[in-house]
This record gives C-alpha cells, structure tokens and sequence, in this order.
C-alpha cells in the first residue's frame, strides 16, 4: 500500500528525498507563478489612464517643448 503524501503526514513517517525535492520545486513554481501573475496585472493595469496617471508623472507635450526652447537658447 502506497502511502501519500498527507499519509505521511498524519502518521508522522519522514519524508524521504524525492518527496522533498517534488515539495520544494512545487512550492517554487506557485511562488514563481504568483509573482509572474502580480507582474502581469501591472503590465495590464499600466495602460489604464487613471493608473498610468496616478503611477508615473508624466509631462505634457507643450510643457516638454517649452523646456527645449528654453534649454536651446
């Protein structure tokens, strides 16, 4: 009889190297995934006026060609 994982668990028996190993890589890759997902929400949110607004301070154009006209003097 194959014992899982929660088995294991709940009767207290050691984990052996390959139950570690699948662990640690399965914790990795939801780890990984939740930080791709948290990246990807803000590369989706960023184009969002209000967002885009609130996040980075961007000038307007004529405020931009002013300050060359005034650097070009």
């Amino acid at each position: 009889m194959e014992l899982t994982m929660a088995g294991k668990m709940s009767r207290g028996l050691p984990y052996d190297a390959t139950n570690l190993l699948m662990l640690s890589i399965r914790n990795l890759y939801g780890i990984t995934c939740i930080i791709g997902l948290a990246v990807l929400l803000i590369f989706l949110l960023w184009d969002v006026q209000p967002v885009r607004s609130t996040l980075k301070k961007m000038p307007a154009w004529n405020f931009v060609g002013r300050k060359m006209k005034k650097a070009s003097r």
